[in-house]
């Protein structure tokens, strides 16, 4: 693993049975998490918080079917929360999304989470029922 100005580069031959990335209050992290993040299957705990991260919050975080810790609370997420990010989330225990620029609502599939401990999604511009 090797950090350039932006992202951590992962050889993916070499990091695919990773279980946790955590980089809290890196304050490094800009652009969109990269698509390879997605191959990682084995990825149980991923922290990202507290950097400048910006765009949608990609879809193929609801394919990481071991992922039980998700935080990409303080970060510049904008736009609606993929549906997709509840897809197969039913080992999720935490899920924080809060202080971005989300928009919308909570999607209808988050009920499919259903060993969730925590949900936050506070701080943003969501709307509808919960």
């Amino acid at each position: 693993m090797k950090l350039n100005p932006q992202w951590i580069e992962l050889d993916l031959e070499k990091y695919q049975f990773m279980i946790v990335f955590t980089c809290k209050t890196c304050n490094r992290f800009t652009g969109n998490i990269p698509e390879e993040y997605g191959k990682i299957k084995s990825l149980w705990k991923l922290n990202l918080s507290s950097n400048a991260l910006s765009g949608s919050i990609p879809e193929f975080i609801g394919q990481l079917k071991n992922l039980r810790f998700l935080d990409l609370c303080k970060n510049g997420f904008s736009g609606e929360i993929p549906p997709t990010l509840f897809d197969s989330c039913g080992k999720m225990k935490f899920i924080s999304l809060s202080s971005n620029n989300l928009t919308g609502s909570i999607p209808d599939s988050v009920i499919n989470c259903t060993n969730l401990i925590g949900f936050d999604a506070s701080y943003n511009v969501l709307g509808g029922n919960m």
